[in-house]
């Protein structure tokens, strides 16, 4: 046996995203969750094993998606699901 000294390893990793509405910082390894991602997916699933398509997203801070999407959603007469999870 013999000791080997290998160099350390750097990566690059995602410190925090930004809401598109309001450029806020939406931080990924936070403890506390309050992000919200829109996203719809168009193509093709194959027994939801593969999926050939294109898909759109949005990153949104709580509070925009509280006062600017879910007020739009209200505006047009949609209420909002809401369930109520302990992981």
């Amino acid at each position: 046996m013999k000791i080997v000294e290998t160099p350390a390893q750097t990566k690059e990793m995602v410190d925090f995203i930004t809401c598109d509405l309001c450029g806020k910082k939406i931080f990924t390894w936070a403890p506390n969750v309050d992000d919200v991602e829109i996203s719809h997916k168009s193509g093709i699933t194959d027994y939801g094993s593969h999926f050939d398509g294109t898909i759109s997203s949005f990153d949104v801070c709580g509070s925009c998606y509280e006062d600017r999407v879910v007020a739009w959603f209200k505006s047009q007469g949609v209420e909002p699901a809401i369930i109520e999870v302990h992981w």
